[in-house]
């Protein structure tokens, strides 16, 4: 074997492992290492400033709104008070208070009551209000007394007529002597004067039977002598009709046609004295204006829930003396005394 198999062949520029390259000196100069750049781009930059800026203004707005609003608030509530007093440059110029004039009180204008119309809807009134009040009338005046809450001072009797008022001696009470005994409605009235405010009247079914002229010239001297002895309100009630089975049936002439004619008469007189009318009559007829069957417990009386509505009737049609011009009392001053 020759030596020239035993010589090992490097590549070039190669040096056997087990010797280290001899170093070079650089051909050109070493440049530093570039770092790897973390810094925000401009682009971010930009983003950034203008979130910045946009929050920044509507902060401003917010806070710029919130005084705006309550200034508004404020203006709306409270609204500037001019001053009626004077001012004077000085406490010398100032007036006095008691040389400022005093504007006159408006006067209120009240309208005029016209009694040709019956009693208008007013506000409602309890039960106490009737139990200081008078009520005169027929076996309907019994029934809305019995069948309803009310406690009024009762005049009523089953077959009261307008004549038998006057002249019929139905009315108990105990005498001087502490015995029982009966006056008539004049007498009732006198005795008991200054004990009730107001006079309620209802009859009329039991008088369809008579002329008109009859009818109407004695209630006008019913009404003339009560005014005689009190001169407190009176109502008269209008006459409530029956129904058409009732009218066929009546052996003593009641008709609703009678009853039409003495309700035109009695809205006439109660024009001409001057006294309180009360119509409920539409609240319980039919289109024909005869009595509803369904109101009527026998055809000629009201049912126990019919008397309840004329209660109430009775409590919302109440006439305020103050409301009214022509009805108002004006209190006269006591003439002045002069010392001696």
């Amino acid at each position: 074997m020759s030596n020239r198999n035993n010589d090992r062949i490097y590549p070039i520029n190669r040096q056997p492992n087990n010797q280290q390259p001899e170093k070079q000196p650089p051909r050109y100069p070493q440049q530093p290492e570039k770092q790897q750049d973390n810094s925000p781009s401009g682009v971010l930059l930009f983003i950034e400033l203008m979130l910045f800026i946009a929050s920044m203004v509507a902060a401003v707005l917010f806070i710029s709104f919130l005084p705006l609003d309550y200034y508004f608030e404020y203006t709306e509530t409270i609204l500037p008070v001019q001053s009626t007093q004077l001012i004077a440059a000085s406490p010398i110029d100032r007036i006095d208070e008691s040389e400022i004039p005093i504007p006159p009180e408006p006067e209120l204008e009240y309208p005029v009551y016209d009694f040709a119309l019956p009693v208008p809807e007013s506000t409602y009134h309890s039960l106490d209000y009737f139990n200081d009040v008078v009520f005169i009338g027929d076996s309907r005046t019994v029934g809305l007394i019995t069948y309803t809450k009310i406690a009024p001072i009762d005049y009523s009797s089953v077959g009261l007529n307008i004549s038998s008022i006057s002249t019929k001696d139905y009315l108990r009470y105990t005498n001087e002597s502490g015995q029982s005994a009966t006056r008539t409605v004049y007498e009732a009235l006198e005795a008991e004067a200054g004990n009730y405010k107001s006079i309620y009247i209802a009859t009329g079914v039991n008088e369809l039977g008579w002329s008109t002229n009859g009818f109407i010239k004695t209630y006008r001297q019913v009404i003339e002598d009560i005014r005689a002895i009190t001169d407190v309100p009176i109502y008269i009630q209008l006459i409530i009709p029956v129904t058409t089975k009732a009218q066929e049936t009546s052996t003593t002439g009641i008709s609703n046609d009678k009853a039409r004619e003495f309700n035109a008469r009695l809205r006439a007189l109660a024009a001409e004295l001057e006294v309180y009318m009360i119509d409920p009559i539409e609240l319980f007829t039919l289109e024909d204006g005869s009595l509803d069957p369904e109101f009527a417990s026998d055809g000629v009386h009201l049912s126990i829930s019919a008397y309840k509505t004329l209660l109430e009737y009775y409590q919302t049609h109440v006439v305020d003396p103050e409301a009214w011009e022509n009805l108002r009392t004006v209190e006269e001053e006591p003439p002045e005394t002069t010392e001696q």
